[in-house]
């Protein structure tokens, strides 16, 4: 607007050196212009009271803009069943809490019972999946079709667009076709490796570096050498992705390469006592001189071992190494012993024994319950990464047991791979430490993992008490506010099963 415009201008230049210029709208000129010629005020008044009356002039006089599109056609009705008045207030009670861990909850519960979340709702989660990418597919299938229209209105909301699963991964964003390739490798693998196969000399070392990751390595079982020709890349990044899925294939050539170099370092040997007249079976380890310097191009790393007082050499690193990614079996096999006397061979030997972690680790690759078990039953090592094999009750004693002396790393266990609720005895563990270390055990902790926290160790919480002073006062705050977090659970549950 023009007279605004010059309004602004003598603003900067000051009353002395200029005054507003007449307006080109007569019925804003004339008002002006009697103001101008008022006798009676300065021209600082004059200045002020034109600008006042332009710019009421500008705010009532401007027409809205005028939609020329297509009439907007309204949302379709609803295909399920909106979730119940409790579920509603449950799930604003948790927007109130931020907590992901209730969130994840509600939308399971709700996926579950086919309930999709109420209208005034949507544009919370709509927002929430905007910037958690990693709930987007646990909000989707409770936006209902209300959700997924009024997504058409915000271009960050656009993720909730059903698009068929082909479409997708020609045409979606980086994300989307990475999704896309991992959902269709768990339904279709044969689908799913054509598709990667199809596009790979047309990515760059970025975009297939970032396809391989998390891929299923069962993805690859009836074209292991294509997998394999992925060691010639260019790319360094796109080789070591290739490497880790190559290293839990059993039977892929890297794998095999390791076994044989092991093999030729353990032999199991009798041993004569009491002058011939009994015998013992021992493990004889025998280290190379050196290894073929191809195989720090296949996954294993050289680790400097100059410090080591205990007779760990360079090569004792490298045989530790190929251990991880061996099967257990295959010692059983080549042995010819059960597992139970291989695992006490191992142990008899001072040396070799530093070695058994090598299984263990093994083990997160290429699980064996039975072999899991019998590493539980050692009592003077915790061995970490047998945790996601072991079941049940027993999984639930290895952890009880080793808390107090491997708790950050149990932790790390029981929230990031551990799906299902926490058993009430390994929660009453976790409380009485949580108790006294507050401070990382804190509300957004709680936020986090509240669901796995059973419901029933609300009525338990005054038992847990910090060791000092002054950690009880801060520990009596978050026991508070988990409970509160514990009774918005309970009422999300409760809120579904009606």
């Amino acid at each position: 607007m023009q007279s605004w415009d010059n309004i602004v201008q003598t603003a900067q230049l000051g009353t002395e050196k200029r005054q507003p210029a007449a307006p080109p709208e007569p019925s804003l000129a004339e008002a002006v212009s009697a103001v101008q010629q008022h006798p009676d005020i300065d021209r600082e008044e004059k200045f002020l009271q034109s600008a006042a009356l332009v710019f009421n002039f500008r705010q009532c006089g401007t027409l809205p803009i005028s939609y020329t599109g297509d009439a907007l056609q309204p949302a379709p009705a609803e295909e399920l069943v909106h979730c119940s008045p409790a579920a509603h207030q449950a799930l604003k009670d948790i927007f109130i809490f931020e907590s992901p861990g209730l969130l994840g909850l509600w939308l399971q519960q709700a996926a579950e019972k086919q309930k999709i979340a109420r209208p005034e709702v949507l544009p919370v989660l709509l927002d929430t999946a905007r910037q958690q990418r990693v709930l987007r597919p646990m909000i989707a299938p409770v936006l209902g079709r209300r959700g997924k229209w009024l997504a058409q209105f915000n271009p960050d909301w656009q993720f909730t667009i059903d698009l068929p699963d082909d479409e997708l991964w020609d045409t979606g964003s980086p994300q989307q076709r990475k999704q896309v390739l991992l959902r269709t490798a768990q339904s279709d693998p044969a689908k799913a490796l054509q598709w990667l196969k199809d596009t790979w000399g047309k990515e760059n070392a970025a975009a297939r570096t970032e396809l391989l990751k998390d891929l299923p390595p069962s993805l690859f079982e009836t074209d292991l050498p294509w997998l394999e020709s992925l060691l010639g890349d260019k790319s360094q990044k796109v080789k070591d992705e290739a490497i880790k899925i190559l290293q839990r294939i059993p039977a892929s050539s890297l794998v095999q390469r390791y076994w044989e170099l092991l093999k030729s370092c353990f032999q199991i040997k009798v041993e004569k006592k009491m002058l011939g007249l009994s015998s013992r079976k021992i493990l004889d380890y025998n280290e190379p001189e050196s290894f073929d310097p191809g195989i720090f191009k296949l996954g294993i790393n050289k680790i400097n071992t100059s410090g080591s007082k205990n007779g760990i050499t360079e090569n004792t690193m490298v045989i530790y190494q190929m251990m991880q990614f061996i099967p257990p079996h295959y010692w059983e096999s080549y042995f010819g012993e059960p597992a139970e006397e291989i695992f006490a061979l191992f142990s008899k030997d001072e040396f070799v024994e530093g070695l058994l972690p090598g299984i263990g680790l093994a083990l997160s690759k290429h699980p064996d319950e039975k072999w899991a078990a019998i590493f539980a039953k050692d009592e003077r090592r915790y061995f970490h990464d047998i945790l996601p094999v072991l079941t049940g009750k027993m999984r639930e004693e290895y952890i009880i047991r080793n808390f107090p002396h491997s708790a950050d790393l149990v932790i790390r266990f029981l929230t990031e791979q551990q799906r299902e609720e926490w058993s009430l005895e390994v929660t009453r563990v976790f409380m009485q430490y949580a108790a006294n270390n507050h401070y990382t055990c804190n509300r957004g902790f709680f936020n986090k993992h509240i669901h796995l926290l059973p419901i029933r160790i609300a009525g338990e919480l005054d038992k847990f008490s910090a060791d000092d002073e002054y950690s009880k006062k801060g520990w009596t705050e978050i026991a508070g506010y988990v409970l509160q977090l514990l009774s918005i659970k309970s009422q999300t549950l409760q809120a579904f099963q009606q």
